[in-house]
């Protein structure tokens, strides 16, 4: 080095300092979402986080004991679902599946390759579909015990009891396939519906009868099938009678979820309505008595 050469990185430009401030900020900022997104829940809590995984379903239940996973969305969200189920651990107590489309199951046999899965509930469905090949082969490859989807399964969790309600009987058309699980916490509840259309809820409402305080009538929805004018009948609707609405749909989509008439039932049954596809993952917390939405 000649007797007056500098090295660069002193040569008097600040550039190189300002991008290592840019670098370090941009770390510490993202540890901080981190943190906040993954602290310990509180205490006797629950928290549902419906994710956003754009034209899909996938809802991440974290318990003092253990989470659960419902459904993945499709394969291309598959390592951010990862991420956000493995920040709790590289465990899922429960994976369930509601139904075999991949809107609902397409990063399923990513999640059982990298997770240690305890139990995989599926529904009984015949799909020749290779994404859902994939699926039964990862379950067989994993390990995990294997539940079937059918009304009196039952299963607990954190404080938290779980039982399937649907699909009631065999259907040809795959979204009435569906298994629709109902969650209790102390005095709050909560229905997951896959993508259960108007003649899985029309018995569903045999089943378990349409008045309110029967085993549908629950404060959190997860709105049946988007949101699509197929599902949420207004019968079904109103034997729920939610408190919280939550419809996972991707932004813009072709399809046209959520419907405008879906919206308007559940405003008018007074629901507060939340959208994944306007304010991306939504999270719900309850202990038991309250229930209160995440900032």
């Amino acid at each position: 080095m000649r007797k007056n050469s500098v090295p660069r990185f002193f040569d008097g430009s600040l550039r190189p300092f300002r991008v290592f401030l840019w670098i370090a900020a941009a770390i510490v900022c993202a540890c901080i979402v981190y943190i906040t997104q993954n602290k310990p829940l509180p205490d006797g809590t629950v928290e549902i986080r419906f994710l956003d995984v754009g034209q899909g379903d996938a809802s991440f239940i974290i318990t003092e004991e253990g989470c659960i996973l419902i459904d993945t969305g499709e394969a291309p969200a598959q390592q951010e679902v990862y991420f956000s189920v493995n920040s709790f651990g590289n465990r899922l107590e429960y994976l369930i599946i509601t139904h075999a489309h991949t809107d609902h199951m397409g990063g399923a046999a990513y999640i059982l390759e990298k997770m240690d899965v305890g139990t995989v509930i599926l529904p009984r469905t015949i799909c020749p579909e290779d994404s859902y090949v994939r699926f039964l082969d990862a379950v067989g490859e994993s390990g995990a015990a294997v539940l079937f989807a059918e009304p009196g399964v039952r299963f607990t969790l954190g404080g938290a009891e779980f039982q399937v309600l649907a699909p009631t009987q065999s259907y040809e058309e795959e979204n009435n396939r569906s298994a629709v699980i109902r969650m209790d916490f102390g005095r709050t509840s909560a229905l997951f519906t896959g993508d259960a259309e108007a003649l899985s809820e029309e018995d569903q409402l045999k089943r378990y009868s349409s008045f309110r305080g029967c085993l549908l009538d629950t404060d959190i929805l997860k709105v049946p099938h988007h949101g699509s004018s197929t599902s949420s009948t207004d019968l079904y609707l109103k034997a729920v009678s939610p408190r919280f609405a939550v419809i996972s749909c991707g932004r813009d989509n072709t399809y046209g979820h959520p419907a405008d008439e879906v919206v308007s039932r559940l405003e008018s049954l007074g629901a507060k309505i939340l959208r994944t596809d306007l304010s991306g993952t939504v999270s719900l917390i309850t202990d038991g008595a309250e229930i209160r939405l995440a900032s």
